[in-house]
């Protein structure tokens, strides 16, 4: 670019270029970009950038180069400027060469890499949010089962000759350890899979019992919410499988656990089980389905859904305990 006498030419180190003239002013060719591009950061503009006071101000020795970064308008497109001292007239700079370079690739690369450290960063601030809110919840709920052991334990003591009061408080002792232990065991499970130590087992079972075991497990909580309890299983052609029937169980009931809590009394709960076709040997693909008429999630929460110490902020759920582990767990 003649900056003297407002002329350019263009070269390509490929083919020659349908965007550009292979010659003509130097104030067309600032038109001509600016039009298509704008500058990325800086004080200056794109077209300030390139005007010839501008460069002859950047670009004072044979030494210098001035670089910068321009995109497209719709930021489809990158490419770096690296413009080079030439010639002079005297002291007034009169000649340069622009070197561009496509850089979108690299850009692209660069923009979804911070937009995944940033994802990263605000999963993160959430996640030490949930676990403070956590650890305020949890002691609550760890104190309100402590509570109840200390103070049945104390009237089951005073009234040791009233055998229908000492069965009374017995049983709510014996509720409030297993809600007790139930949390204890959510944490160190919580733990457990964060540290990696958790090692899935492979065991013969039958499918058919593991339903069995998982509507004795949940008969009472159903009965208590007097919700209708549906089972089906669909094309179950091979009951007898081999897996970790524990963790399975686990993970089964942890979701109808929310199911049966976060339906309203009176609800519909269907659990199904449907074996899909796999063409792989030896391996049996089962789906396993917990449908409800419950309270439902918001779209917000439902991305959040999977994250550890995580409970919806809703005032119908203010009052259902709970650690917000369950679905982590079962992740």
């Amino acid at each position: 670019c003649d900056l003297t006498e407002d002329k350019y030419n263009f070269y390509s180190p490929t083919s020659p270029s349908d965007s550009y003239a292979p010659s003509g002013t130097y104030h067309d060719l600032v038109d001509h970009i600016t039009t298509q591009f704008k500058r990325i950061g800086g004080e200056r503009n794109l077209k300030e950038s390139l005007a010839p006071e501008n460069l002859r101000d950047k670009l004072r020795t044979p030494d210098d180069i001035y670089r910068f970064e321009y995109s497209t308008k719709d930021e489809t497109q990158f490419k770096t400027f690296a413009i080079l001292p030439v010639t002079w007239q005297g002291d007034t700079l009169e000649t340069v060469l622009f070197v561009a370079q496509d850089i979108t690739q690299e850009k692209k690369t660069e923009i979804a890499s911070r937009k995944a450290l940033k994802e990263a960063y605000d999963a993160a601030n959430r996640a030490n949010r949930a676990k403070t809110e956590f650890l305020s919840n949890m002691s609550h709920d760890i104190r309100t089962p402590m509570n109840a052991i200390v103070g049945m334990t104390a009237i089951a003591g005073a009234n040791i000759h009233n055998p229908e009061r000492v069965t009374d408080c017995l049983g709510k002792i014996s509720q409030s350890s297993r809600h007790l232990l139930g949390l204890i065991n959510e944490v160190l499970d919580m733990s457990r899979i964060e540290s990696g130590k958790v090692v899935l087992t492979e065991e013969d079972f039958n499918l058919a019992e593991l339903v069995d075991s998982l509507i004795a497990m949940t008969k009472s909580s159903v009965a208590a919410h007097n919700h209708s309890f549906e089972v089906r299983l669909c094309q179950l052609e091979h009951e007898d499988v081999c897996g970790d029937s524990l963790r399975l169980q686990q993970v089964i009931t942890n979701i109808l656990a929310n199911a049966i809590k976060y339906t309203p009394d009176g609800g519909r709960i269907v659990f199904s089980i449907d074996e899909q076709p796999t063409h792989t040997p030896n391996v049996g693909c089962y789906r396993f389905t917990v449908e409800d008429n419950g309270i439902g999630m918001t779209p917000e929460f439902q991305k959040i859904l999977f994250e550890p110490f995580t409970r919806a902020d809703d005032k119908r759920t203010t009052k259902i305990q709970g650690t917000g582990l369950g679905m982590a767990i079962a992740r």
